[in-house]
């Protein structure tokens, strides 16, 4: 199992950062436009069981990725886990740690495992740094 984290301090609220990360148009700002990504229907924000069906990659070649909303905590916690996709497995946790009244932590954390034994680690950590610089 592969594991990547990013820790951010934001000068905003842990509940506020929650309420950005699940309304509705979220997962277009935080995607890069760079990234190869178009959700299949309208994203009208999530809540715990939403599923997302994603293509990921270029035209033709793109793979479908099912992910499922859940494990969520109002205002400090949910998580996004592939029952369909590229990946044996993927697990995004996302938890809003307040610091004080107006500054809180976000973390990411991805636990995932290649469908074969592939070298590829290094090239989708890389990746994922890219990501998360973005956001």
């Amino acid at each position: 199992m592969n594991i990547f984290e990013r820790r951010s301090e934001l000068p905003y609220s842990a509940e506020t950062l929650y309420a950005y990360h699940c309304n509705p148009g979220a997962f277009g700002r935080l995607t890069p436009p760079w990234e190869s990504v178009r959700v299949r229907e309208a994203d009208e924000g999530i809540k715990e069981g939403d599923v997302r069906h994603l293509r990921i990659g270029p035209g033709p070649l793109a793979l479908p990725w099912t992910a499922v909303h859940k494990d969520f905590v109002e205002g400090r916690q949910f998580a996004d886990v592939q029952e369909k996709g590229p990946f044996r497995s993927w697990r995004h946790e996302h938890t809003f740690e307040p610091l004080d009244e107006n500054r809180a932590a976000l973390r990411d954390r991805i636990q995932y495992e290649f469908p074969l034994n592939l070298p590829a680690n290094f090239l989708l950590a890389e990746r994922l740094e890219k990501t998360f610089l973005y956001r």
